[in-house]
């Protein structure tokens, strides 16, 4: 288990950039990691996300797929 903090203004960047790249699907895979008393994805303060490994892969396998583009 890896665990990930961003702070509001991080999140509200990968909202801003969307379904434009990956980014929209790295934030869906962000905000299925949000636990049980941690602030939402569209709540303030700092949200930190407990992210699985295979899920780690998957974040992982979307950035190099950028990079391949």
């Amino acid at each position: 288990m890896y665990t990930l903090t961003l702070t509001k203004a991080e999140r509200q960047a990968f909202d801003w950039v969307g379904d434009r790249y990956n980014a929209g699907r790295v934030a869906d895979l962000f905000i299925g990691c949000i636990p049980e008393g941690q602030p939402e994805w569209n709540e303030g303060g700092d949200t930190t996300f407990a992210i699985p490994e295979h899920i780690a892969w998957e974040i992982r396998d979307l950035a190099e797929e950028e990079d391949s583009t």
